[in-house]
């Protein structure tokens, strides 16, 4: 279940979500991520050459970065 709201307008809080589970992820998906032991986030995936870029479809919500460390 969506809780937030990161995704809005694609995802609202209270919407079902279903995830099918994949070995590798292309640019501009939508993607259940866990990061550092913390509960799923949903966001948009686009990874660049030395980090990959989590981001949401609310501007209000910041880009999530992970460099190759994974911090």
């Amino acid at each position: 279940t969506v809780k937030g709201y990161s995704m809005f307008s694609k995802l609202l809080d209270g919407d079902i979500f279903f995830v099918r589970k994949r070995s590798v992820a292309r640019n501009g998906q939508i993607l259940v991520v866990r990061i550092s032991g913390q509960e799923g986030v949903i966001k948009y995936f686009h990874k660049r050459s030395d980090m990959v870029i989590l981001s949401s479809e609310n501007p209000e919500y910041k880009p999530i970065r992970v460099d190759r460390n994974g911090r």
